[in-house]
């Protein structure tokens, strides 16, 4: 589910910030998003690419604490893309 959910919450960010329909938020990641939107993306994709290969790795030695911490994960990251895009851009 991360591996869909990221990359769509890039292309829906990237196409509310082309449209100056939001601003992003992270100070690292709007430093990226002022070079050009391929910088962004990169660093973006990054941000969650390298834990996701790291619970990859890891997830043969606790299968189920790995399934949990992606559902948590996955939870988490919905929230806060909804709650903190709705306060940020309202």
């Amino acid at each position: 589910i991360m591996f869909v959910l990221c990359p769509a919450a890039l292309l829906y960010t990237i196409y509310l910030l082309q449209n100056h329909l939001a601003v992003e938020a992270n100070p690292f990641l709007r430093y990226f998003w002022n070079i050009n939107v391929w910088c962004f993306s990169l660093v973006k994709l990054s941000t969650y690419a390298v834990p996701l290969f790291i619970i990859e790795k890891i997830k043969h030695n606790n299968p189920k604490f790995v399934q949990n911490l992606l559902r948590a994960g996955v939870i988490l990251y919905i929230f806060n893309y909804v709650v903190l895009s709705v306060i940020i851009n309202k």
